[in-house]
């Protein structure tokens, strides 16, 4: 590619290239300086510059692979669907309720179960298990939990 065809190229036509506005979901974007930004709660004044997170990173020697996690991401997408529950609930006159279960078995890395279990307290959800592992797992996220659903699905 030619010197001057470089400077043509925008962060928009990276966003349309790489089309992250469609598998992003509104909590990834391009930035401005033609960056990955992540925008935990989708709101695009308050986002994260992957490539400032990843100098940052590497100003104190460490380097890929590297794992950066957005709990934020998890609790918006948990209020989303209480919300969206919730609404159908009331639009509905459901006289019932709603409880959303978490299986552990999707994904049993601690920091990932433990975000799911603070912002589940926050919003009546909880867990299921499946397996002996899985119900230890579950008891001991959810103790002092008082209230929090833990239901345990043994029968496959």
């Amino acid at each position: 590619m030619r010197s001057d065809q470089l400077n043509l190229w925008t962060p928009e036509d990276s966003a349309k290239l790489y089309r992250i506005e469609e598998w992003g979901g509104g909590y990834f974007g391009v930035t401005r300086e033609g960056t990955v930004a992540v925008y935990p709660e989708t709101d695009r004044s308050r986002g994260i510059d992957l490539f400032d997170v990843a100098q940052g990173l590497s100003a104190r020697d460490l380097t890929p692979p590297i794992i950066v996690r957005f709990p934020g991401i998890l609790g918006h997408r948990m209020r989303h669907i209480r919300g969206a529950f919730d609404d159908a609930i009331a639009e509905l006159k459901y006289r019932g309720s709603y409880c959303c279960l978490y299986p552990i078995k999707v994904n049993q890395e601690r920091h990932v179960c433990e975000a799911i279990r603070t912002f589940g307290h926050e919003l009546g959800f909880g867990l299921e298990v499946g397996s002996k592992p899985e119900l230890l797992a579950g008891l001991a996220l959810t103790k002092g939990m008082n209230g929090m659903p833990l239901v345990c699905n043994g029968f496959k």
